[in-house]
């Protein structure tokens, strides 16, 4: 697979232009991040596990995927 990585800058330019140009919320955009990681975790493999969350973004995002998984 062939990937590429983008820079915090241009997510966030990516992010206001999806905003500006298609109406998406930032809300979709921290529903499909956390959807994302739920993906990527193998939940079957698993008996337990905490979600520990910060400020920001990314515990924006981390609250969003405990809500999810509960």
């Amino acid at each position: 697979m062939n990937s590429k990585t983008i820079t915090k800058k241009q997510m966030n330019q990516l992010i206001k232009y999806s905003v500006d140009v298609f109406g998406f919320t930032e809300e979709l955009f921290m529903e499909n991040a956390a959807a994302a990681v739920i993906r990527n975790i193998a939940l079957e493999a698993r008996e337990n596990f905490a979600i520990i969350c910060g400020p920001g973004q990314k515990g924006r995002i981390g609250l969003k995927i405990a809500r999810i998984l509960l």
